[in-house]
């Protein structure tokens, strides 16, 4: 993928901030990547990932036992040293860890020096990246949303629509059921994660749940594509979305989450077939 200078220069600093922190033998962090590089967080994960080739996740682990491995060269260093060297608690984690890249244990790879050499090269060099694809460009006006925020739910969020519409009364009232990711879905790490549950309508009620608030997203011009599928294959599909706001010169990706339009309910229609419109907010 073909990403605007701007945009390669920002995940450069983010890696750069990966190297330093394993350099001082420090563990480098998803929210300092993405302060280091000056994107929104609320797309960082997401970029990187299309930019790189791989998730900021991946990235740490590689470079982590590139490090640790590339200690094993010198005959005088234990798996245990090397481990230290790559940041993990213990040889045993460490082992694991290369086990699970690799398919080889430590102990096999120290003491095949030719090996070694080729492993730690592979693990030094990053992944190439896919080619572009197309998505389409819309306007939305402005609407209010019927927010609930959940934390440590997603994506076990039936109970809480329910909720939201059971508030409602009047269906005829609501126009989409919408969500609203604080962070990368792919990112999802328990309470560490923040979806809003809402519901677009005609008229805002005078009084709803304590729980509950109006939410007000201002008119824009949005990227979109219509997901098909399970809620598990979403970042597939997001994927394709961030890659053309990437290769797009005349576009900027605006500081605000992205917004999942549900069209059907998965009560009603087979959770393979269901739909899902994702916009995400850009700027001329």
């Amino acid at each position: 993928m073909v990403a605007k200078p701007e945009i390669i220069k920002s995940i450069e600093k983010a890696i750069d901030y990966i190297s330093a922190c394993l350099e001082e033998d420090n563990f480098p962090i998803l929210e300092g990547a993405a302060k280091a590089s000056g994107l929104s967080k609320y797309h960082f994960h997401r970029i990187f990932k299309l930019v790189s080739g791989e998730t900021f996740a991946d990235m740490v682990t590689r470079l982590r036992l590139a490090k640790g491995l590339g200690t094993l060269a010198s005959e005088k260093t234990s798996i245990t040293q090397a481990a230290m060297a790559a940041g993990y608690g213990s040889s045993q984690a460490f082992a694991k860890a290369v086990k699970r890249e690799t398919e080889m244990t430590a102990t096999d790879i120290k003491n095949e020096p030719d090996r070694l050499a080729a492993i730690y090269q592979t693990l030094s060099s990053s992944p190439k990246n896919t080619g572009p694809l197309r998505v389409g460009i819309c306007t939305l006006d402005p609407f209010a949303l019927i927010v609930t925020e959940t934390t440590d739910k997603y994506p076990a969020l039936n109970e809480v629509y329910g909720e939201l519409f059971e508030t409602m009364g009047d269906p005829s009232n609501i126009v989409g059921v919408l969500g609203i990711p604080h962070r990368d879905i792919e990112t999802f790490e328990g309470k560490d994660f923040t979806f809003d549950c809402g519901l677009a309508v005609q008229k805002t009620p005078s009084d709803f749940g304590p729980n509950m608030s109006v939410k007000k997203l201002s008119e824009g011009i949005y990227l979109t594509i219509r997901h098909r599928g399970l809620d598990r294959t979403l970042p597939s599909t997001l994927d394709v979305l961030y890659k053309t706001a990437l290769e797009q010169t005349n576009l900027v990706i605006s500081d605000s989450p992205c917004l999942f339009h549900y069209i059907d309910d998965p009560e009603e229609v087979e959770e393979a077939h269901c739909r899902t419109d994702i916009y995400l907010k850009v700027e001329t």
